[in-house]
Parts: structure tokens; sequence; C-alpha cells
């Protein structure tokens, strides 16, 4: 029960710190726009008014029908304000600090030093950069964290009662077919990962190793 309550308290206090620090560079810097905003923007549009079955005007763009989809969704809901699209992005991104910590500690990690991996990747500048940006990086991001954890947990069924998890199976699917529609030219991230995190499991003298890289 002790060890329970002060790993909750842990977990809080790492999503509460890093959602406090992302909403308040959110609140400084303002939102940000990058080379493909517009483009975002306007097959959000294009969604809204002709519905998933509209002509895209280049055809790579299709790959990424996953973030305009997702700003089609709230623009419906509250309108064009890029604003709010930001801190939905903060708030999704800040979340992943549950999955990643949880991760370190199915590795064998401490608490402690879970906590310190996980804030090493939340308060890395490259990552928090992305919250402000109307791209789909930060998407990806998180639907990358999901599709990972799901993997992960369905790896340890795997190994430990020799069987495949349907409900683990189906989310790790749905989860990595999303991410694959925000940012598919990323999708070698995840297959990266998944590597390391074979071997961690694999190498047990060397797991530390490969969980810093993990959470690089």
């Amino acid at each position: 029960m002790k060890n329970d309550r002060s790993r909750c308290i842990w977990v809080m206090a790492v999503i509460v710190g890093t959602l406090v620090i992302r909403v308040g560079l959110l609140m400084h810097y303002g939102v940000a726009i990058g080379g493909d905003t517009m483009t975002y923007l306007n097959h959000a549009d294009n969604i809204i008014s002709s519905g998933l079955g509209f002509y895209y005007d280049h055809i790579g763009t299709i790959w990424y029908w996953g973030y305009p989809t997702f700003l089609a969704l709230i623009f419906s809901v509250i309108g064009q304000n890029l604003f709010t699209v930001a801190l939905i992005q903060t708030v999704l991104i800040s979340l992943t600090c549950v999955l990643l910590y949880k991760l370190m500690v199915y590795l064998g990690c401490k608490e402690i030093l879970a906590v310190m991996l996980t804030l090493f990747y939340s308060l890395n500048f490259d990552v928090n950069m992305w919250d402000r940006y109307i791209l789909s990086d930060c998407m990806g991001m998180f639907w990358e964290c999901i599709c990972l954890f799901c993997f992960y947990r369905l790896f340890l069924i795997k190994m430990d009662e020799n069987r495949i998890d349907g409900r683990w199976m189906t989310l790790w699917i749905t989860s990595g077919m999303i991410f694959f529609s925000a940012r598919s030219n990323a999708i070698s991230l995840i297959l990266g990962m998944i590597m390391i995190l074979l071997f961690s499991i694999e190498n047990k003298k060397t797991r530390r190793i490969y969980i810093w890289g993990a959470s690089y």
C-alpha cells in the first residue's frame, strides 16, 4: 500500500510539474506556426466542409490525414482557435509521462531513476518545443508512446503466460495505425525503440543502458 501511494505521488508530481512548465512556455511564447501549418489547416477545413473523402492537392499528404482530422474535430467543437489546439497538445504530451514512467518501472528501474528518466524526456527542449507548433509532431509523439507501451505489455504477457492477449494486440495495432497516420515518416522511431526494449529484456546485465536509450 505504501509503495503504491509513493508511486502515485511520484507520477502525479511528474505530470503536474511537466504540465505547469509546458503551459508556462505556451503562455510565454504563444502558438508557433511551422512550414506545413497552413497545409494542415487547409486540409482540416476541407474535412469539415467535404468530409474525409475530399481530394488532396498532393498525393504525398494523404499519409498525414490523422493530424488534419484531429484539427477538424477540435475546430468543429470550438472553432478555429489555435491556442486551444496547442493547449490540448500540451496536455496530451504531458500525459505520456505516465506511460514512460510505467515502462521504466517495468524494465526494473528504481522509482527515483524512473522519475529522472521521465523528466529527462518531458523537459527536453527538443521535445517540449513542439507542443506549441500546429504540426503533427506532438500528436505523433503522443501515439508513439501509447503504441510502445501497448507493445511492451503485449510482449510481457507473451513471455510470462505464453499467449497473445487480444486486448493489448488490438490496442497496439490501433495506436500504431493512428501513429502512422500522424507521422508516417517517423515509423522507424517506434521500430527502433521496440528493438531497444527487446534487447533490454534479453540482456539484463546491460538493462540500464537500454533504458537510457529508450528514454532518449
